[in-house]
């Protein structure tokens, strides 16, 4: 039995109500259950909001739409020269005049948005971690844009390579927690330029000087890794010669494997036995 066939057998021993509550927890995608199936799931999801935004929008019928209108309506008490509008129309105008555009933009079904809509989204500065942009034309101007307003929206991207350096500095510059982002989808090398741009985590002790980034690092907590990637970066500005220098003691010189590369350590420093030692050890994983 290969894994296709364990996955059918799985599903075929979930009733339709059991499938739907399935998807609307995410515990399973609507387009992956057999066709056969999701017009009957789809009418299920259909009956919550939650559920609604889980359904295909070729699975939608006017009835279910209506049904989702008349709960926009009562969840946030619509004004009265709203209640002829169409799901579209209804969610745009929405999105442009409520006081509380975040939660609007979580309900909106993610097959409904469209640049428009994206549009009201980002002059509103809404988190985008809710939309799903992969399902969205999105042209490499727009996605600019909404990686200057957010930084963190260029995860969900189904393009990150149309993304340029300047937008994501300028997105990383509004939420300078979010250095990490640079360091998962490739862009490490950014960070350079944003700590020399002043960039730093907000709260943190940015230092003063060498001595004071290296003092500050061997005292940092495990796990703060936004804080370390800055201080990697400011202490790797200098020269590796420099940075080794201050590198006494064995913890400090095990440190240095986690700025520079082996290789790198012992390219610079041939005669040094001690890096030489710590590059050994840390080959051997001990």
């Amino acid at each position: 039995m290969n894994i296709e066939d364990i996955v059918n057998e799985i599903e075929d021993s979930y009733s339709d109500q059991q499938l739907a509550t399935r998807i609307s927890l995410g515990l399973i995608d609507f387009d992956k259950i057999k066709e056969q199936r999701r017009k009957n799931v789809a009418d299920i999801l259909g009956e919550t909001a939650s559920g609604f935004r889980k359904v295909s929008k070729e699975y939608m019928t006017d009835q279910m739409i209506g049904a989702e209108i008349k709960r926009i309506h009562k969840d946030f008490e619509v004004q009265t020269e709203l209640q002829g509008c169409d799901y579209y129309e209804l969610s745009s105008i929405m999105l442009a005049t409520s006081p509380s555009p975040d939660l609007v933009a979580r309900r909106i079904h993610p097959e409904f948005y469209d640049k428009k809509l994206l549009k009201l989204a980002l002059d509103a500065k809404l988190d985008f971690s809710t939309i799903n942009l992969k399902k969205i034309n999105v042209d490499s101007e727009f996605a600019n844009e909404l990686v200057k307003n957010s930084i963190l929206s260029v995860k969900l991207l189904p393009d990150i390579s149309v993304v340029t350096d300047e937008s994501l500095l300028q997105g990383l510059k509004k939420n300078q927690r979010a250095n990490m982002v640079l360091v998962g989808i490739g862009r490490k090398h950014l960070l350079k330029q944003a700590v020399a741009q002043g960039m730093w985590t907000p709260g943190a002790d940015r230092p003063e000087n060498l001595s004071d980034a290296i003092k500050q690092r061997m005292k940092l907590k495990t796990g703060l890794l936004g804080v370390s990637a800055y201080l990697d970066t400011f202490i790797t500005s200098f020269p590796i010669q420099d940075v080794a220098s201050l590198m006494k003691t064995h913890a400090r010189k095990k440190v240095l494997l986690k700025l520079y590369s082996g290789d790198e350590l012992l390219e610079t420093f041939p005669e040094d036995h001690f890096i030489k030692g710590i590059v050994l050890e840390d080959q051997l994983g001990l």
